[in-house]
């Protein structure tokens, strides 16, 4: 595992999270994250893997007028995509996907900014804006 950082030469040890693993101890590769992604966009040889996750992309809450809370999933109804994002000290991860299927991106990075700052989210949806154009 790369180290991770917070700052220019600030280095941050891995978390360590024994209770609560969702919190930040899983660990992914980006092609764990790749295979994840395709089954979203139904593009996955277990065909009921991707109907099952539909479910998840449905709006169950409310944030905004525009944004939806599915299962696991921030959905912003009026550029109709889903994305999801996980920080932990010194790394950083963005996915994000159109519900139409026609594409994704996965980000991760071995640097956690400030929560003002530019992170992976800002990149990963200007990456999802550049893919939706033609």
């Amino acid at each position: 595992m790369v180290p991770g950082y917070a700052g220019k030469d600030v280095q941050r040890p891995e978390t360590l999270l024994r209770d609560y693993a969702g919190a930040g101890a899983l660990r992914s590769t980006l092609g764990d994250q790749l295979t994840f992604l395709a089954a979203h966009l139904c593009d996955h040889p277990n065909e009921e893997l991707c109907h099952d996750l539909l479910i998840s992309q449905q709006t169950y809450a409310r944030h905004s007028k525009t944004v939806g809370v599915g299962l696991g999933w921030i959905i912003d109804e009026r550029g109709k995509f889903a994305w999801h994002n996980g920080s932990t000290h010194g790394f950083s991860s963005f996915m994000g996907f159109y519900q139409d299927r026609s594409s994704g991106i996965v980000v991760l990075s071995n640097y956690r900014s400030g929560l003002l700052s530019d992170s992976v989210d800002r990149i990963g949806l200007d990456l999802l804006d550049l893919l939706k154009k033609p």
